[in-house]
Order: C-alpha cells, then sequence, then structure tokens
C-alpha cells in the first residue's frame, strides 16, 4: 500500500502558478494546499514536517485549536474517570457521572 509524501509542487491552475502542499490524511488518503508564493509553500511544508515529527501522520491531522481542545476536555472528564468517547455516548456518560456526583455525596446508588 502507497502512502502519501508530504511534499510540494508546482502546479498550473487556469494558466497560473501556485506551489501545492500534499501531507497525509489520516486513517487514509491526502490533504493539499495550494500557495501563490513558493516562500509561504515552504514554511508551510516545515511546519507539517515537525508536526509529523512531533505528533505522527495521525496527529499532524489535527490543527493546534483541535489539539488543546482535546486536552482541555480530557483534563475536564478526568475527576469523572471518563475520555472524550464516553462523553461522546451521552447516555452513559450521563448516567455514570451522575452516580459519581451522588457517590461523592454520600448517596447510595443502586446500578440500573
Amino acid at each position: 500500500m502507497r502512502t502519501t509524501a508530504t511534499k510540494i509542487r508546482e502546479i498550473t491552475i487556469e494558466g497560473k502558478t501556485f506551489y501545492e502542499v500534499q501531507w497525509p490524511k489520516f486513517p487514509k488518503g491526502r490533504n493539499r494546499q495550494a500557495f501563490r508564493q513558493k516562500t509561504e509553500a515552504e514554511t508551510f511544508l516545515k511546519q507539517k514536517l515537525a508536526e509529523q515529527r512531533n505528533y505522527g501522520i495521525a496527529g499532524s491531522g489535527f490543527n493546534l485549536n483541535q489539539r488543546v481542545e482535546y486536552l482541555e476536555c480530557a483534563d475536564k472528564l478526568a475527576p469523572f474517570n471518563a475520555t472524550l468517547r464516553d462523553a461522546n455516548n451521552e447516555r452513559t456518560f450521563v448516567c455514570n457521572v451522575h452516580s459519581s456526583v451522588l457517590t461523592k455525596v454520600g448517596v447510595s446508588v443502586a446500578p440500573s
């Protein structure tokens, strides 16, 4: 199976020259972004290569805001021993949090 390389290439759109950066999309595929200036494309390419070194290919699919949001949510869920996946399963999460809060204040909770 071939993997997408993180690279820059020159492309032409309606007779104008652009520079396209392409990098892997997790779990498969590729992302592409075009720039008018080669220097902009080279800077962006360096950022993507640094992200891949720091976070791996899967992590480079997330932008900085998404990484920060994940960390904030994970911190808020930690007291409940819950993950983002648990919180996404709304019914189960609400029941477990409710039980946890009641138990902390000394109320007996019968399992459902």
